[in-house]
């Protein structure tokens, strides 16, 4: 049978005369070992950063690579990218740059406005190009024209591919005022777009 033992006058005195209080030693004890415990536990953890190991974040990258997948093999399928031509590489990207993870309404409306984006800046492209066609006269670029099919037809059986395409690649119809207008507009409507986001970040952070 055991029996608890109180602790005597003299034991409390000369804790006391320490400046310890009685049972404070023991909550110490308890507290020290409570800390160590759980600097052991948060050293198994992974930093936040790495720590995805889990049932929702495993179903996002699931689903993230399946539509990775899907579009991927659109562009191996060759009816498929008869069909739909430069659409299946739009798509890829559309999937790199907006990953399937969140809402739906939120994709779909992230996905109309990268299509809205592409068609101003084929709108763009168009505009700049005529004018960048401007500069150079137009005899002289008809003149480059019968060049180029001259020497089309003269380097037609030195080459497997078209002779034409072969000299446009080379740069043969390369002129610096047109490379030149073609920068300086593109650089315009890409420092417009920047500015457009950063006013529109700017009214975010003020509502």
């Amino acid at each position: 049978m055991s029996t608890h033992r109180e602790p005597s006058d003299s034991t409390m005195k000369g804790e006391s005369q320490h400046g310890i209080k009685p049972g404070l030693q023991e909550t110490n004890t308890n507290v020290t070992t409570a800390d160590q415990n759980n600097t052991k536990t948060t050293k198994k953890k992974l930093s936040p950063f790495l720590d995805h190991f889990n049932a929702h974040d495993l179903k996002i990258l699931f689903r993230c690579s399946v539509a990775l997948w899907v579009t991927s093999l659109l562009i191996v399928i060759e009816p498929t990218l008869q069909t739909f031509g430069n659409a299946t590489f739009f798509g890829c990207i559309v999937v790199l740059f907006l990953l399937p993870s969140g809402i739906v309404l939120i994709f779909i409306l992230g996905g109309f406005t990268i299509v809205l984006g592409m068609a101003l800046a084929w709108a763009w492209g168009v505009i700049v190009m005529k004018a960048a066609q401007a500069t150079r006269p137009q005899a002289e670029t008809q003149a480059r024209l019968h060049l180029l099919i001259e020497d089309s037809v003269r380097l037609a059986n030195s080459t497997a591919y078209p002779a034409a395409s072969v000299l446009v690649y080379e740069g043969f119809m390369l002129d610096t005022r047109v490379t030149v207008t073609f920068f300086c507009l593109s650089c315009l409507f890409i420092y417009g777009k920047y500015c457009d986001k950063v006013a529109c970040l700017d009214n975010m952070k003020r509502m």
